[in-house]
């Protein structure tokens, strides 16, 4: 099971400007701490997701879910194809 936070998973991806949190079922991400290079950033994500028992594929299951939507295929696990579903 994923790391939660009131009942949503959440996991870390290291970006250009930080640290960033995200969180299922919501877009973006939640900036925790600036600086560093990306690289490094990756690097602190995955040692904090690690620390926290979050998979890589967790992980990057949740990023994709924040940037492209809950409902594409790479959501993975976390995926929701009804949330956004047209009604008629």
């Amino acid at each position: 099971m994923a790391f939660q936070v009131n009942g949503k998973a959440v996991a870390y991806i290291g970006t250009y400007r930080g640290v960033g949190l995200v969180v299922e079922g919501t877009s973006g991400y939640y900036l925790v701490s600036q600086g560093g290079t990306q690289e490094d950033n990756q690097v602190v994500a995955r040692r904090m997701n690690a620390d926290r028992g979050i998979s890589a594929e967790d992980a990057e299951a949740l990023e994709f879910g924040s940037c492209f939507g809950w409902d594409v295929p790479a959501a993975g696990r976390f995926r929701n194809p009804r949330r956004y579903a047209c009604r008629g």
